[in-house]
This record gives C-alpha cells, sequence and structure tokens, in this order.
C-alpha cells in the first residue's frame, strides 16, 4: 500500500488527465460519427416515417418494422460504447487520484476531498481548487504548501514576512513599503 501511495504522490496526474479528457472526447466523436454510419439504414427509416417532405406527420408507430440490425454491428456498437465507459472511468479515476495528491500536498484532509471528487467529480475539484486557494498559501521557495496566516512555510522554513527596520511590525515579504508607518524597507 505504501508503495503505491508514493507513485500516486509522484505521478504527473495533471497531464495524464488532460491526456485522458483529449482521448475521451475523441473517443466519443469517433462513436458519434461510427453509430450515424452503423445505423443509417434505422436513422433514414424513423425519419422517413415520421415526416413527410413536406414537412406533415405521416408515420404510425404501430405498424412501423424496422430493418433488423445485423449482428456484426452490434459488436461493433457494444465494443465502442464499452471503450468509451473505459476511458470515462479512467478519467474520473485520475481525477479523483489528482485531487488526493493535491489534498496530501496541501495538507488538508485528504478523505473528505477525495471522497468528495470520488462523487463529485469536476464541481468538486473546482471547489477544491477554490477553497485550496482561499485556505493555503503556496511557497515560491520549495514548492509547497502552508497556511495562508502563517508566517513561515512548514515545508522548509521561508519567511513569508520580514521586519520594519523602524518600527518593527510584520510586513509581507512582497512589499516595498511598512503598511504601518510607511518608511521604505530595505532590499
Amino acid at each position: 500500500m505504501a508503495r503505491l501511495k508514493d507513485r500516486v504522490m509522484d505521478a504527473r496526474l495533471a497531464r495524464s488527465l488532460a491526456i485522458l479528457i483529449i482521448v475521451t472526447l475523441a473517443l466519443y466523436a469517433l462513436t458519434a460519427v461510427a453509430f450515424h454510419h452503423l445505423f443509417a439504414t434505422q436513422i433514414g427509416e424513423v425519419r422517413n416515417l415520421a415526416y413527410s417532405p413536406e414537412g406533415q406527420y405521416i408515420g404510425s408507430w404501430q405498424t412501423f418494422r424496422p430493418t433488423p440490425i445485423q449482428p456484426g454491428v452490434k459488436v461493433t456498437a457494444a465494443a465502442m460504447l464499452f471503450l468509451c465507459a473505459i476511458s470515462l472511468l479512467l478519467s474520473w479515476l485520475n481525477l479523483v487520484a489528482l485531487v488526493w495528491q493535491a489534498a496530501s500536498k496541501a495538507m488538508m484532509p485528504v478523505l473528505l476531498w477525495t471522497l468528495l471528487a470520488f462523487f463529485g467529480h469536476v464541481p468538486a475539484l473546482v471547489i477544491f481548487l477554490v477553497v485550496r486557494s482561499l485556505t493555503r498559501r503556496h511557497c515560491p521557495q520549495c514548492s509547497g504548501w502552508t497556511g495562508r496566516k502563517d508566517n513561515c512555510c512548514m515545508v522548509c522554513g521561508h519567511a513569508f514576512t520580514r521586519k520594519c527596520p523602524s518600527c518593527e511590525a510584520d510586513c509581507p515579504e512582497e512589499a516595498k513599503y511598512c503598511p504601518k508607518c510607511g518608511k521604505k524597507l530595505d532590499e
């Protein structure tokens, strides 16, 4: 189990999720085109049954008997649907693993966010990213995550604030002037 955790933590899940989404969308488009060609006869029959060339409804569903679907077409359609389902499942599990990985690195409740991603999928990912940006800070030194109100990184110890030389107030790291006394901070 520890090896699996290490492999998931080291994986580049965002890139693999992007690839899986592209493959899934391409597979869905291919399936739609294939279904249109495989079932062109049946689609044409239904279209002709429902409306006349003048656009008036003329069909009778009680007497309609479509052309039977060939067994090879059924197997092809089932295989295409199976591939679509597998690609959707893989992208869904990849997204759950991505949220688990990000929650672990950001020191957030891993089980909570993993379960939300499992059941909520993309909306849960958006909520996770918003909550993480509101409650966590990204360290410029080590790329670790720490609490928004922390004065230094929990991973590497990098200070996010510095002392004003004149009034000793804590100033944000990126500040050029002290927010308390207005004096210029040394570079």
